[in-house]
Formats: structure tokens, C-alpha cells, sequence
């Protein structure tokens, strides 16, 4: 089944509004005795804001159920296939594994779900002088990824995704940039192990 995608959006002046709406198909077959059909669905709106001179605030909320790659960082189904299953402490790499052994005892412990997920951000552009700009923004992404990933999957997969930036840009000419950028992230796997990173950078860039 194809997905689809519907979108609508306003230009003015001041800005513009723009809003949509996505289905995405899902499918998990192995070819053997597991066929599960899912759907997933959701939407988002976001905007971009002219305030004064060539400064600009946008910002976008989206959420769905198994919305995937529709929202950053995030996945549409999550599943214990590959697992260690019925009761087993070796998951399907283990040639002693059901998944080897009895395949259709395996594939009827296969758990799947769509990921409840949703996401937004907002961010403000300002310019010090005609050459000189800086821009600001935080962003958080969640998802409600269920426990039967396993233990692997829940101290590795991110529940939660937070991010913000700050940066100074120098244009001394229109086709080259120099800036200056700090980036902070925290993050919260489904296992609720949480971990901060920083970082700085700088770059150089000509625009040909």
C-alpha cells in the first residue's frame, strides 16, 4: 500500500503557515509464518514569523501514531522479532533459538506496535548588523516506545531527544560565512538512562 501525503500552505507577507497530513503502510513478514499489516498516520504545522528588519521566528509541532521517519529521530514500529522469545535466553542469531529450531512457535511470540511519537521546535533568527547574524532554537522529540524491545533495545533506543543550538554568523562579503556554533543535547533511552552531550564548532563557508 502506498503512503500518502497532503499538504497546505499560505505565503504572506508577514510569513507563512503550512500544515499536512501523512499515512505511512507498515508490513512485517519474514516469509515464513509472520504477516502483520500497520498503519500509521499523523500530522504537523508549522510556521515562519517576520518580526522586525530581517529578523524571523519559526517554529513546527507534528505527532502521529507510527508516524516513522515523518518526525527526526524517530521509527514507526517497534518489535521484539529477533529477539530472545518463548522463554528462551538466546535470541535468533543462536542456532538453538525457536527462531531456528521452530519457527512457527518463534513468529507467534512476535510482538509489534505503532510508535506513538510527536515532536516541536522553535527557533529565532536575529541580525546584529547587515553582516552579522545570529539564530537560536530548541527542538524535543518523544516517543513512546513499549518495553518489549528487549533489554538491548530499551537501553539503546531514544524515548526522548532534546536539542538546542546558538550560533554567531559573520558575512563579510555575500558569498562567504564564518561562525561560531554551540550545540546542547540531552537524551533519555526507554530504559530512563539519560545522558547530556555539548559541543562547539566553527566553519568556514563559500557559497559558489
Amino acid at each position: 500500500m502506498p503512503n500518502f501525503v497532503a499538504r497546505w500552505r499560505v505565503e504572506q507577507p508577514w510569513g507563512h503557515i503550512q500544515a499536512g497530513l501523512q499515512t505511512i503502510h507498515y508490513a512485517l513478514n519474514d516469509g515464513m509464518f509472520l504477516n502483520k499489516q500497520y498503519q500509521g498516520y499523523g500530522g504537523a504545522i508549522s510556521g515562519n514569523f517576520f518580526t522586525w528588519g530581517k529578523d524571523n521566528f519559526t517554529w513546527s509541532a507534528g505527532g502521529g501514531d507510527g508516524l516513522g521517519d515523518g518526525i527526526s529521530n524517530n521509527i514507526g514500529v517497534a518489535t521484539n522479532f529477533g529477539g530472545a522469545l518463548t522463554g528462551q535466553a538466546v535470541n535468533a542469531t543462536d542456532s538453538r533459538s525457536t527462531f531456528s529450531t521452530n519457527r512457527a512457535l518463534y513468529d507467534a511470540s512476535v510482538l509489534a506496535k505503532t510508535i506513538f511519537s510527536w515532536g516541536a521546535k522553535a527557533g529565532y533568527q536575529h541580525w546584529w548588523t547587515p553582516t552579522l547574524r545570529s539564530t537560536i532554537d530548541f527542538s524535543v522529540n518523544h516517543s513512546d516506545v513499549p518495553a518489549f524491545i528487549g533489554a538491548a533495545g530499551r537501553a539503546a533506543v531514544n524515548k526522548e531527544l532534546s536539542l538546542a543550538h546558538a550560533n554567531l554568523i559573520w558575512s563579510p562579503v555575500a558569498f562567504v560565512d564564518v561562525g561560531v556554533e554551540g550545540a546542547w543535547g540531552h537524551r533519555v533511552v526507554v530504559s530512563n538512562l539519560k545522558g547530556d552531550a555539548w559541543t562547539l564548532q566553527s566553519s568556514l563557508k563559500f557559497r559558489f
